[in-house]
């Protein structure tokens, strides 16, 4: 019953406008795109990064004569080197849609913007905060101080990366199990990456099921890491994180963003053979396969990796070929399923139910989990 979701109120709304206690009470809000607290990957043949940095406050009478004055700290030149970039106030945001604005609130609304030129070395990712100033004798504040609000990342996609065989599995993972087999495939989408890799899993004895840990390693230059981890048999489960993998159950599909803006998504297949395969992770991070054999005679763990410039194609690289290796192996489970359907005895009511329920939990998918992943990235 642990595995149960608890029952949980809805979060308590906030108001539209909320702005957080800037210097002597002020209320001020900060939104800037690229944002703050999140991961935005640069393409790789942009040479600048433009921000656009909207400053918000309902307390005017604290703003001084000159204009509020707000710049973009960043590591730009390195990684300990940290430099101000010095923002103008513009007009060119005025006609922007603002949703939720409240109308019994006087908001005095100020548009900033800048570019920040050049690529730094090595295409690696840099990291950059706002402070601003609302009048000359308060001084500077830091957005993070005064909000909460963490640092935004901004993740060059290398120019060094060439879609070709150069690039083995190791690229991306360190600490590859030698029991592992990889095998380059040739993926339906383009600019992509595809491996598969097959691990032995041993016979299933009497009542027991034959067992098998194999290690793919630790994903190198993670970001943040996304999975979907089985909750129990029917039900699955987001799961997110940084720096180190951490899942505290059976993962099907785990997915790596990387700070040179490469995506790495790893699916477990499982239902081919009688086999079951999962994702689970050491203390060190380290991705590990489970394997599952429920046959007398040995088994095959079967995983796909895939890595692309976006989640998306990855993720369909991996789950356009998995639907090959389920057509060619066969899946009993699924057999089974569908002869039970086409069975004399089945009746008409009992197709719609069925269909019914692949609908909705379909939609339950989309509408409840599909969204963690935009927050991750």
């Amino acid at each position: 019953m642990s595995d149960l979701l608890p029952e949980q109120l809805p979060p308590q709304r906030k108001p539209a406008f909320y702005p957080a206690k800037g210097g002597d009470g002020a209320d001020v809000r900060i939104t800037c795109t690229p944002p703050l607290a999140q991961v935005t990957q640069i393409a790789r043949e942009s040479t600048s990064v433009k921000f656009a940095v909207l400053l918000e406050t309902t307390s005017p009478s604290l703003i001084s004569e000159d204009d509020p004055q707000l710049c973009v700290y960043h590591n730009h030149k390195g990684h300990y080197d940290w430099s101000e970039l010095a923002l103008k106030p513009t007009r060119n945001y005025e006609d922007v849609l603002l949703v939720g604005q409240p109308s019994h609130l006087d908001v005095l609304r100020y548009w900033f913007e800048g570019e920040l030129k050049g690529v730094p070395k090595e295409s690696r990712s840099i990291s950059f905060t706002i402070k601003f100033q609302m009048a000359t004798e308060k001084g500077w504040q830091w957005v993070k101080e005064s909000t909460g609000i963490a640092d935004g990342e901004l993740h060059y996609q290398g120019q060094q990366f060439q879609h070709d065989a150069q690039h083995d599995l190791k690229h991306f993972f360190a600490g590859l199990s030698p029991d592992i087999q990889i095998k380059n495939e040739r993926p339906e989408t383009d600019n992509t990456l595809l491996y598969s890799l097959t691990s032995p899993v041993g016979p299933a004895k009497a009542q027991d099921s034959g067992w098998s840990h194999h290690q793919i390693g630790k994903a190198s230059q993670l970001s943040r890491w996304f999975s979907l981890v089985r909750l129990w048999s029917p039900w699955l489960a987001p799961r997110q994180g940084k720096t180190s993998l951490k899942l505290d159950k059976d993962g099907i599909l785990v997915s790596f963003l990387r700070t040179d803006g490469m995506h790495v998504v790893c699916l477990a297949i499982s239902g081919v053979q009688d086999v079951t395969t999962a994702f689970f992770n050491d203390e060190d991070g380290n991705l590990i396969i489970k394997g599952r054999n429920d046959r007398e005679e040995a088994g095959t763990s079967r995983v796909l990796i895939a890595a692309a410039e976006s989640f998306e194609v990855a993720n369909a690289a991996v789950m356009y070929h998995a639907r090959k290796v389920i057509a060619d192996n066969g899946s009993v489970a699924a057999q089974k399923e569908i002869d039970a359907l086409t069975e004399e005895k089945v009746r008409p009511e009992w197709l719609e139910e069925w269909y019914d329920g692949l609908s909705y939990v379909s939609v339950m998918y989309k509408t409840r989990w599909h969204p963690y992943y935009l927050l991750l990235t």
